[in-house]
Protein backbone atom coordinates (compact mmCIF):
# COMPACT_ATOMS: atom_id res chain seq x y z
CA UNK A 1 0.00 0.00 0.00
CA UNK A 2 2.85 2.37 0.88
CA UNK A 3 4.84 1.49 -2.24
CA UNK A 4 1.76 2.08 -4.40
CA UNK A 5 1.23 5.51 -2.85
CA UNK A 6 -2.12 4.77 -1.18
CA UNK A 7 -1.01 6.31 2.12
CA UNK A 8 0.33 9.51 0.61
CA UNK A 9 -0.64 12.88 2.10
CA UNK A 10 -0.18 14.99 -1.05
CA UNK A 11 -3.37 15.79 -3.00
CA UNK A 12 -3.83 13.79 -6.18
CA UNK A 13 -3.34 16.12 -9.17
CA UNK A 14 -6.11 16.40 -11.74
CA UNK A 15 -9.06 15.82 -9.39
CA UNK A 16 -11.76 18.49 -8.98
CA UNK A 17 -11.26 18.57 -5.19
CA UNK A 18 -8.22 18.35 -2.96
CA UNK A 19 -8.16 14.64 -2.08
CA UNK A 20 -5.18 12.73 -0.70
CA UNK A 21 -4.79 9.00 -1.40
CA UNK A 22 -4.84 8.27 2.32
CA UNK A 23 -8.13 10.11 2.94
CA UNK A 24 -9.71 8.47 -0.10
CA UNK A 25 -8.62 5.00 1.03
CA UNK A 26 -9.92 5.59 4.57
CA UNK A 27 -13.29 6.85 3.30
CA UNK A 28 -13.62 3.90 0.93
CA UNK A 29 -12.48 1.08 3.21
CA UNK A 30 -13.46 2.08 6.75
CA UNK A 31 -17.19 1.36 6.42
CA UNK A 32 -16.43 -2.04 4.86
CA UNK A 33 -13.94 -3.08 7.56
CA UNK A 34 -16.21 -2.78 10.61
CA UNK A 35 -17.09 -5.87 12.62
CA UNK A 36 -20.71 -6.99 12.55
CA UNK A 37 -22.58 -7.39 15.85
CA UNK A 38 -21.67 -11.10 16.13
CA UNK A 39 -18.20 -11.00 14.50
CA UNK A 40 -15.06 -11.35 16.57
CA UNK A 41 -11.38 -10.73 16.19
CA UNK A 42 -8.88 -13.15 17.69
CA UNK A 43 -5.61 -12.46 19.49
CA UNK A 44 -3.19 -15.36 19.86
CA UNK A 45 0.00 -14.98 21.83
CA UNK A 46 2.29 -18.01 22.05
CA UNK A 47 5.71 -18.17 23.67
CA UNK A 48 7.85 -21.31 23.40
CA UNK A 49 11.03 -21.67 25.42
CA UNK A 50 13.41 -24.64 25.39
CA UNK A 51 16.46 -25.28 27.55
CA UNK A 52 17.93 -27.27 30.38
CA UNK A 53 16.18 -27.55 33.73
CA UNK A 54 18.10 -29.53 36.31
CA UNK A 55 20.26 -30.96 33.55
CA UNK A 56 17.26 -32.23 31.57
CA UNK A 57 16.01 -30.80 28.30
CA UNK A 58 12.61 -29.13 28.89
CA UNK A 59 10.20 -27.07 26.85
CA UNK A 60 7.68 -24.55 28.15
CA UNK A 61 4.76 -23.20 26.11
CA UNK A 62 2.75 -20.22 27.37
CA UNK A 63 -0.31 -19.26 25.37
CA UNK A 64 -3.15 -16.77 25.40
CA UNK A 65 -6.14 -17.01 23.06
CA UNK A 66 -8.62 -14.17 23.37
CA UNK A 67 -11.72 -13.12 21.43
CA UNK A 68 -13.75 -9.94 21.11
CA UNK A 69 -16.16 -9.57 24.02
CA UNK A 70 -19.57 -9.28 22.36
CA UNK A 71 -21.16 -7.83 25.53
CA UNK A 72 -18.77 -4.90 25.88
CA UNK A 73 -17.69 -4.69 22.23
CA UNK A 74 -14.03 -4.70 23.30
CA UNK A 75 -11.85 -6.29 20.64
CA UNK A 76 -9.32 -8.98 21.55
CA UNK A 77 -6.57 -6.46 20.76
CA UNK A 78 -8.21 -3.88 23.08
CA UNK A 79 -8.38 -6.47 25.83
CA UNK A 80 -4.91 -8.02 25.53
CA UNK A 81 -3.10 -4.69 25.13
CA UNK A 82 -5.27 -2.43 27.29
CA UNK A 83 -5.75 -4.82 30.20
CA UNK A 84 -2.03 -5.60 30.26
CA UNK A 85 -1.11 -1.92 30.40
CA UNK A 86 -3.71 -1.13 33.08
CA UNK A 87 -2.67 -4.09 35.26
CA UNK A 88 0.97 -3.04 35.18
CA UNK A 89 0.05 0.62 35.83
CA UNK A 90 -1.97 -0.44 38.88
CA UNK A 91 0.93 -2.62 40.11
CA UNK A 92 3.25 0.38 39.84
CA UNK A 93 0.73 2.58 41.63
CA UNK A 94 0.38 0.08 44.50
CA UNK A 95 4.16 -0.25 44.81
CA UNK A 96 4.21 -3.90 43.67
CA UNK A 97 6.66 -2.88 40.95
CA UNK A 98 9.42 -0.62 42.23
CA UNK A 99 11.72 -0.56 39.20
CA UNK A 100 11.57 2.55 37.04
CA UNK A 101 12.27 3.22 33.39
CA UNK A 102 12.05 0.68 30.60
CA UNK A 103 10.98 -2.56 32.26
CA UNK A 104 11.36 -6.16 31.18
CA UNK A 105 8.24 -8.30 31.53
CA UNK A 106 10.40 -11.34 32.37
CA UNK A 107 12.43 -9.60 35.10
CA UNK A 108 10.36 -6.76 36.49
CA UNK A 109 6.69 -7.82 36.42
CA UNK A 110 5.60 -10.28 39.17
CA UNK A 111 4.28 -13.20 37.10
CA UNK A 112 1.67 -14.80 39.38
CA UNK A 113 -0.16 -11.58 40.38
CA UNK A 114 -0.07 -10.42 36.76
CA UNK A 115 -1.51 -13.67 35.39
CA UNK A 116 -4.15 -13.69 38.15
CA UNK A 117 -5.20 -10.13 37.26
CA UNK A 118 -5.55 -11.17 33.60
CA UNK A 119 -7.67 -14.18 34.61
CA UNK A 120 -9.96 -11.87 36.61
CA UNK A 121 -10.60 -10.04 33.35
CA UNK A 122 -11.29 -13.26 31.45
CA UNK A 123 -7.88 -13.69 29.82
CA UNK A 124 -6.31 -17.03 30.70
CA UNK A 125 -2.62 -17.81 30.25
CA UNK A 126 -2.12 -21.54 29.69
CA UNK A 127 1.21 -23.07 30.70
CA UNK A 128 2.43 -26.45 29.44
CA UNK A 129 5.73 -28.15 30.28
CA UNK A 130 7.12 -31.01 28.23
Amino acid sequence: MVDLGFLGEEPVPGLPAEVTPRRFLAALLEPQLQYGPEERDVALIRVEVAGLVGGQRRRLVLQVLDLRDLETGLLAMNRTVGYTASIVARMIGRGEIEARGLLSPTRDIPYEPFVQALAERGIVVSCEWS
